[in-house]
C-alpha cells in the first residue's frame, strides 16, 4: 500500500471512527487539505519513475482521441480554458507538475465572473460531501448581496449528510445520483470519498461494500426549479447528467460539472451538453494541483 493510500485510510477511520469530531475540526479549519496534497506530490515524484495503470491508460487514449481533443478545445470560450484543458492532458500522463496549469482553489464552483446571480437562486449539489460546496455557495450569494437562495443536497454518505441535515435552506437527500431510481453497490475506499461499485468483490481493502439506493435528478420534485446544478460524484456524472436533461433542457441552469473521473469524461460531458443546443458557453478550470479537481462550467447565454 502506498503512503498515500495509509494516509487516506487513517482519514477514512477518523470520519467514520470515535474521531469523527476531530476530522469535523480539522475540515472546519481547512487543514485537512494540506495533509493530502502533501502525500500527492510523494506518490506523483514516484508515478514519475514508475508509470501507474492510470498514466499508461491517459497516455494510450490521448494517443487515440487527439482529434476529439482538438474538437473539444474548439468549443471552449477562451484562451485559459484552453491552456487549462491541453495541460491537464499532459499532467493525466505524466503526473509532472510543471505541466500543470493555472491553480484557483478558492473560485471553485462558483467564483468567476462569468456566472451572473440574481435572487432565487437554487443549487442542486450533487456529492454534497460534508458541506464545503454548500459554503462556498452561501459565501457567493452573500457577495453579490442576495438573500434569497436555497441548496438541495443530495449525498450518499450518511455521515456526511449528519454534518449538513439541520443547515438553514437545505434540503438534503441521503442518495447517489445516477440516470434512474435503483439500489447500487456503493463504496467508501483508499482512492475516493464514495463511488458507485460495480465490482463483484464484497470487500476492497477492508472497507465494507453497502448497496444504496439513487435517483436521478428529473423525479427529484424539490429539483424542478433549480438554476446551478454542480456535479462531483466520483465518475457518476455521465449517468447523472442524462438523469437531469429534462431539466437542463426547461430550466438552462448554471452547471459546474467535474470532468476529472475518467478520461472518457474529459471528452464526452462538453460534448453531450453542446449537442443539446441548449446555447451554453463553455470553460474549464484546474482547482487541484492533482489530476483531480478538473471542473467544466457551463455559462447559459441570454439569447436562446
Amino acid at each position: 500500500m502506498s503512503v498515500y493510500s495509509s494516509v487516506k485510510n487513517f482519514t477514512l477511520t477518523m470520519r467514520h471512527g470515535r474521531m469523527g469530531k476531530l476530522y469535523w475540526l480539522l475540515t472546519q479549519l481547512k487543514l485537512k487539505k494540506y495533509v493530502g496534497r502533501a502525500f500527492h506530490h510523494i506518490q506523483a515524484d514516484r508515478d514519475k519513475v514508475n508509470p501507474t495503470k492510470e498514466m499508461i491508460a491517459s497516455r494510450e487514449y490521448y494517443k487515440a482521441h487527439e482529434m476529439e481533443i482538438e474538437q473539444v478545445c474548439a468549443l471552449l470560450e477562451d484562451e485559459e480554458s484552453v491552456k487549462t484543458y491541453k495541460a491537464m492532458w499532459r499532467f493525466r500522463c505524466t503526473h509532472n507538475y510543471k505541466d500543470l496549469p493555472q491553480i484557483e482553489e478558492e473560485k471553485q464552483y462558483f467564483g468567476y465572473q462569468f456566472f451572473e446571480f440574481s435572487n432565487g437562486e437554487k443549487l442542486i449539489d450533487c456529492g454534497a460531501y460534508d458541506g464545503d460546496t454548500i459554503n462556498a455557495f452561501e459565501k457567493c450569494m452573500k457577495q453579490h448581496k442576495i438573500n434569497e437562495y436555497s441548496t438541495v443536497a443530495i449525498e450518499a454518505d450518511p455521515v456526511n449528510c449528519e454534518y449538513i441535515a439541520k443547515r438553514r435552506n437545505v434540503t438534503v437527500i441521503n442518495k447517489g445520483v445516477w440516470d434512474r431510481e435503483d439500489v447500487l453497490r456503493f463504496v467508501i475506499d483508499d482512492e475516493t470519498e464514495g463511488r458507485i461499485f460495480n465490482g463483484g468483490e464484497e470487500q476492497i481493502d477492508g472497507v465494507k461494500i453497502s448497496e444504496i439506493p439513487v435517483i436521478n435528478i428529473d423525479s427529484i420534485e424539490e429539483c424542478s426549479d433549480a438554476t446551478i446544478l454542480k456535479m462531483d460524484i466520483e465518475g457518476a456524472e455521465w449517468q447523472a447528467l442524462h438523469g437531469a436533461v429534462k431539466l437542463i433542457k426547461r430550466n438552462r441552469p448554471k452547471l459546474s460539472i467535474c470532468i476529472y473521473h475518467s478520461d472518457d469524461d474529459m471528452i464526452r460531458i462538453i460534448n453531450w451538453i453542446n449537442d443539446l443546443h441548449l446555447n451554453y458557453c463553455f470553460y474549464i478550470r484546474q482547482h487541484s494541483d492533482t489530476r483531480h479537481e478538473t471542473v467544466l462550467y457551463a455559462v447559459p447565454m441570454n439569447s436562446y
